[in-house]
């Protein structure tokens, strides 16, 4: 099916209504399908600006698995630390992760509360947090298995383990 729009970028993270709209989205993914997206990156999020009602759609569901909800959170927070259009892709910039007031933000659109402030909301960040570094875990072995033979692959394997550490 054709879908209009464009790829997320990275400026998309500052426009809460745009991440309120990938957050239901997501928690749809969830609720619905059972199933999560494990390759939330900016690629693979279409955007569709149309007035004051911004819609997303998901796409790419190569690595989809079995419901986990914070790891697909997580990495979707982590993807926010790469540019997929640069030439230096596989750079993190750490300084781009989610504050915790975005991060609060993007999990009570999810879970569906008005205050990011709620104990649901902190429990579940603190579920998220916990999983970074599984999320670092799974690219960091995508990367060698299947690209161990690229330099820029293997850079990114090495920049995430720093992250990680």
């Amino acid at each position: 099916m054709w879908l209009p729009g464009r790829p997320m970028q990275r400026k998309d993270c500052d426009n809460s209504k745009m991440l309120a709209v990938l957050a239901k989205e997501l928690r749809r993914l969830h609720t619905v399908a059972g199933r999560n997206h494990n390759d939330l990156n900016f690629t693979n999020v279409m955007v569709c600006d149309s007035g004051d009602s911004p819609s997303t759609n998901l796409l790419d569901f190569e690595y989809a698995g079995p419901l986990d909800p914070s790891f697909d959170v997580a990495n979707f927070f982590c993807e926010w630390m790469y540019d997929c259009s640069s030439p230096r892709w596989f750079e993190p910039d750490s300084t781009l992760f989610p504050s915790d007031m975005q991060a609060r933000s993007f999990i009570a659109q999810y879970l569906g509360i008005t205050d990011s402030n709620d104990g649901e909301v902190s429990a579940f960040l603190k579920e998220v947090q916990a999983r970074i570094s599984d999320v670092h875990t799974f690219w960091i072995d995508w990367a060698m298995t299947n690209f161990s033979d690229q330099d820029e692959y293997v850079q990114y394997a090495e920049l995430r383990q720093l992250l990680k550490d």
